[in-house]
This record gives C-alpha cells, sequence and structure tokens, in this order.
C-alpha cells in the first residue's frame, strides 16, 4: 500500500513539473490536507446522519473516527510548524 501511495505522489509531481506548477510547500500542503480531511468529515457526518441501515451507520462512525484521529495528527502537525488552527475542541 505505501509502494501506490509514493508512487501516485511521484505522478502527481511529475505531472506538475511537465505542467510546469510549483511544488505547493509543505505549509500549504499541510494546510490542504487539513481543508481535506474536514470536508471528508463533514460528509461521513452527513452520512452518519442520513443513513438508515445500521451497516451504513457503523460504517460511517468509524469513517469519522478515522478522519477525527486523523485531523488529530494533522492539528499536531501544524502545531509543531508554529500554527494555530481555529479552536479545536
Amino acid at each position: 500500500m505505501e509502494a501506490i501511495i509514493k508512487a501516485r505522489a511521484s505522478a502527481r509531481d511529475w505531472l506538475r513539473r511537465a505542467r510546469g506548477e510549483e511544488q505547493p510547500s509543505d505549509l500549504e500542503q499541510l494546510l490542504r490536507d487539513i481543508a481535506r480531511t474536514n470536508d471528508e468529515l463533514e460528509a461521513a457526518v452527513n452520512r452518519f446522519n442520513f443513513s438508515c441501515d445500521d451497516l451504513l451507520i457503523d460504517a460511517a462512525a468509524f469513517e469519522m473516527q478515522a478522519l477525527e484521529s486523523r485531523l488529530a495528527f494533522l492539528y499536531r502537525k501544524a502545531k509543531e510548524k508554529g500554527l494555530h488552527i481555529g479552536a479545536q475542541g
């Protein structure tokens, strides 16, 4: 799985260079990851709220838990870089 992720990242880097696009800085990428994860969490909450099947409710709950853990990790990385992102609660 890790090899696939690295291959995709390398492909994205190559595509950006081919298009003449600049690489986002680590800080920009971190902020994009936080925004994307927040959007994914909002979508998971909506799936949880509007699901009728027990299995779908469970799946949405697990997804929310995973995304909340990812956000905690990203917030910790941001704090280490000296960023302060909104209220965490």
